[in-house]
């Protein structure tokens, strides 16, 4: 399984959460994109999961972070950024994950617990019977305001398949000592362990090679890059050339990046 496609539609407003993930502002080419993602994975044997339903590209705040408030109405929110996972549904990609957003729209409860948004929404609306994974439970959004174990709880009440915990082992004991002592409904989990039965049996081996595949991604790479070089000397490339070279500086955008547990970013 590849947790992949991000479906998320870029907004005017700054997303520290998603930024360059996104397919782009227009959600109808966002969809065709993702569709084109998912079948082409599947196609090779490999999982896809269109994430993070229903939407979180108008975010402001990075849910690694802290908790996200989306705060537009339901009619234009739909147009925009559910549209990609309709398309998504309709290429039948095999998950969905959810986003530790708060959509007052759809729900009080964040769409990570909200049984509108999984049920009402994924389930209901776009008819969508195939896995529902959580965002991993150890994030900022979640962790500010929930024990992770509690947390796990609650997204398992909301219909979800399949719980992520990423980072905390000791979230992990305890979730499943909660989830043994709480105990879950007899019917919610032989339906999530239809699902993943179904998957496997599903995504057992590639129905195609890769090579085609592997052929199509040089071609792109090869048309996409230019190496430039003047003599023995590489980049910078000289003015004049007609040549745009885009260099971040990093001491600028360092805020502007979440990373968890790694190295500080510095500039050369």
């Amino acid at each position: 399984m590849n947790l992949a496609p991000v479906l998320d539609v870029a907004a005017k407003t700054y997303n520290p959460g998603i930024g360059i993930r996104s397919f782009g502002s227009d959600p109808r080419l966002a969809g065709r994109l993702g569709a084109a993602f998912i079948r082409g994975m599947q196609d090779a044997g490999v999982s896809a999961c269109a994430k993070h339903f229903p939407g979180m590209g108008a975010a402001s705040v990075d849910p690694h972070v802290d908790l996200p408030t989306i705060k537009l109405p339901r009619a234009p929110f739909e147009k925009t950024h559910l549209a990609p996972f309709r398309d998504a549904c309709a290429a039948g990609v095999d998950s969905v994950m959810t986003a530790h957003v708060r959509f007052p729209a759809y729900d009080r409860e964040i769409a990570t617990f909200s049984r509108k948004a999984v049920g009402d929404v994924l389930r209901g609306t776009l008819g969508y019977d195939g896995l529902v994974v959580s965002d991993d439970l150890c994030m900022g959004a979640i962790t500010r305001r929930w024990p992770v174990a509690e947390a796990t709880l609650k997204c398992l009440d909301a219909g979800h398949d399949m719980l992520m915990i990423a980072h905390d082992e000791q979230g992990m004991e305890d979730a499943v000592d909660l989830l043994r002592e709480a105990g879950a409904p007899e019917a919610q989990l032989a339906a999530a362990d239809a699902r993943i039965t179904r998957l496997l049996a599903r995504r057992r081996g590639p129905k195609t090679t890769l090579a085609a595949g592997e052929r199509l991604s040089a071609a792109i790479a090869a048309k996409a890059v230019v190496v430039a070089r003047r003599g023995r000397t590489s980049l910078p490339v000289p003015a004049g050339t007609g040549t745009l070279v885009v260099v971040p500086d990093f001491a600028e955008v360092r805020e502007r990046f979440t990373f968890e547990e790694a190295t500080p970013v510095r500039s050369r």
